[in-house]
């Protein structure tokens, strides 16, 4: 009986993505286009791509696709090992939200390398010109000493001015590409400062910018030390609340464990395990220090 709730299962599933999958036609490469394209917007991937595009990131449609295979095959496997079917519900729920969190993750990491770093490159650059009043000579002899991945938005800001554009806008594209309030508050100090000649007080200026990104930067780790408490916290109650269902389990009325070999019990299980998921991948947002307004 099992066996053939397997097969089934197996069946259906092929069924439906052979009627969603493109069909291979070698002439018709329009309408094979057009299958895909729908197959992807079904399981949300242009969605996902988007949010990935608006903070420089790019998903491509094989690793979405093996994200969400991934996911599906291994509420399917779940399910087949436990002999709860409803558990292919929890290998769709997490095709859906695993792309999003493996952006969010890769975003919050990339952001706060780059928070972390900026202060030292800018004091590196902020030296330079105390030695050189121009920008352009001060970047040629500081980026050598520079680190991490925000030398690359230096070494671009060089190659910029080195090929003729204006100051001004090989830091404006800069800004778009760090979107951090205290590099753009020093790029107008660096701009002003070229203006008036890179006297003593503009430079002091600009290594004042520095202390305080350090500062805000100090700030924003013992944030992230209450953050990393917050969700330990969110741990134990989620542990505490996965108790309660082991432990009726062990109250025995009829000779069958209510969560493994009844269907209310099952489905109570899957909801518990959707529930716990979504609350974990979203602790990241809810708990997570927010640099997106930094």
């Amino acid at each position: 009986m099992n066996l053939i709730l397997y097969v089934s299962l197996l069946i259906t599933w092929l069924i439906s993505f052979i009627l969603l999958l493109p069909k291979v036609q070698k002439v018709n490469n329009q309408y094979q286009n057009k299958q895909r394209n729908r197959l992807m917007n079904l399981l949300g991937y242009e969605k996902v791509q988007k949010e990935a595009a608006n903070d420089g990131y790019t998903i491509s449609i094989k690793e979405f696709s093996f994200i969400t295979i991934f996911a599906l095959a291994s509420g399917f496997i779940i399910a087949v090992v436990l002999g709860n079917y409803y558990f292919i519900a929890v290998g769709v729920a997490i095709s859906y939200m695993l792309p999003r969190y493996i952006i969010l993750k890769m975003k919050r990491s990339k952001r706060e390398e780059k928070m972390f770093e900026l202060p030292d490159n800018l004091k590196t650059l902020t030296s330079k010109l105390s030695d050189f009043s121009s920008v352009q000579r001060a970047l040629e002899v500081a980026i050598p000493d520079m680190h991490g991945i925000t030398k690359s938005t230096f070494e671009d800001i060089l190659v910029d001015l080195q090929t003729g554009f204006p100051l001004d806008t090989a830091l404006d594209t800069a800004q778009k590409d760090i979107k951090i309030k205290r590099y753009s508050e020093y790029c107008k100090k660096l701009l002003s400062a070229q203006e008036q000649g890179f006297h003593d007080q503009a430079i002091r200026s600009l290594k004042e910018t520095t202390r305080e990104f350090s500062t805000d930067n100090l700030i924003v780790k013992d944030l992230f030390i209450k953050s990393k408490k917050d969700r330990k916290s969110l741990k134990i109650v989620m542990i505490m609340c996965w108790l309660i269902p082991i432990a009726l389990s062990t109250i025995n009325f009829t000779n069958s464990n209510i969560f493994l070999e009844t269907t209310l019990g099952k489905i109570y299980v899957v909801i518990f395990v959707i529930l716990t998921v979504f609350v974990f991948v979203k602790a990241d947002e809810w708990l997570a220090v927010n640099l997106d307004n930094l």
